[in-house]
């Protein structure tokens, strides 16, 4: 069975995107590394030479539930391609999987319906947030050259 590494990341929903920024960024001292205004979200970071970030909050008042999803860090592609597999073979749905350039994800949502995410870094320095689908069974290669196209 495949195994997460640690928590990767943690997202919080907000009612006011400028006043949370400003009590993690100002109170607490985490940097922000990227904005996405179309999408209302900033990524943090306490550690910006080893982490992308730590923290996403995203603006969005009218929701009630507060967590918008939690991330697992994994090793390495291969244990994220074998998280795919077992997720497969268990018949647990997988929402998306996705490049973000600096990393790859498998979204899929826990029994409770809160978003999980499990990840892998790829050390790639990618400015600006990328989403965009990909497909684990492809080569290393294909994989991580698919943030360009």
């Amino acid at each position: 069975m495949p195994r997460v590494s640690r928590l990767g990341h943690f997202g919080l929903r907000v009612k006011n995107l400028q006043r949370a920024l400003s009590f993690y960024r100002d109170i607490l001292g985490l940097q922000m590394t990227t904005e996405s205004r179309e999408d209302k979200c900033l990524f943090l970071t306490s550690r910006p030479d080893e982490e992308h970030h730590e923290l996403l909050i995203s603006e969005r008042p009218e929701e009630k539930r507060m967590i918008s999803q939690i991330a697992f860090r994994v090793n390495s592609l291969e244990d994220l391609k074998e998280f795919s597999r077992f997720f497969e073979d268990k018949k647990i749905p997988i929402q998306s999987t996705r490049t973000h350039g600096h990393s790859i994800s498998i979204y899929l949502h826990d029994p409770e319906a809160n978003l999980i995410e499990i990840y892998w870094v790829t050390g790639l320095d990618v400015k600006g947030p990328i989403s965009k689908a990909v497909d684990l069974s492809r080569s290393r290669e294909e994989i991580l050259a698919a943030h360009l196209s």
